[in-house]
């Protein structure tokens, strides 16, 4: 309960919010130029830099830092390379938080979602049945609740701080 309370404070009820605009914008315009495959925590690092250079309001901003589990780690369904088929995002992959909505350079286009919409569009299969992967069952509601999820302040990710403000299961957060 403590959890939920504490993001559903830094998510949705912050008086101050990020310019969600701004950074749709820097976003939709930089999504290849700063995109380095497998890099995920440069690209989201070199956006940041940008945005900050850009004057962008990032109050209510963090980066999300997901872990998968063992052979699968962290995969995706709407990737850059096939949105169609789950693939492999590395052992964590990073993303930008701010005020609900996610800003992923790995996504299939520049979306700018909200966190549930995010997370149902690249983490689960788009159908409800049993999906059977190597041998493991992931379904639509399966793997990425067991896999870990870190909250980490914007300036201590810039200063390469790994200190995260808050740490839980990653079905924690929708």
């Amino acid at each position: 309960m403590k959890i939920f309370i504490f993001l559903m404070l830094i998510l949705n009820f912050n008086t101050y919010s990020a310019n969600i605009k701004a950074l749709a914008k820097l976003y939709k315009n930089s999504f290849n130029t700063i995109y380095q495959p497998r890099f995920c925590n440069k690209n989201i690092k070199k956006f940041l830099e940008i945005a900050i250079e850009k004057d962008i309001d990032l109050e209510n901003a963090y980066v999300l830092k997901v872990e998968g589990l063992g052979f699968l780690q962290t995969s995706g369904f709407f990737t850059r390379t096939d949105p169609n088929k789950r693939v492999n995002l590395g052992y964590f992959h990073f993303v930008l938080i701010a005020d609900d909505y996610v800003f992923d350079f790995d996504l299939h286009e520049p979306l700018v979602l909200s966190l549930n919409k995010y997370i149902k569009l690249q983490f689960t299969p788009r159908t409800t049945d049993q999906e059977v992967i190597f041998g493991i069952n992931y379904k639509s509601n399966g793997n990425p609740d067991k896999w870990e999820a870190s909250l980490i302040e914007v300036q201590d990710f810039l200063n390469s701080s790994s200190a995260p403000i808050w740490t839980g299961k990653f079905e924690e957060l929708y």
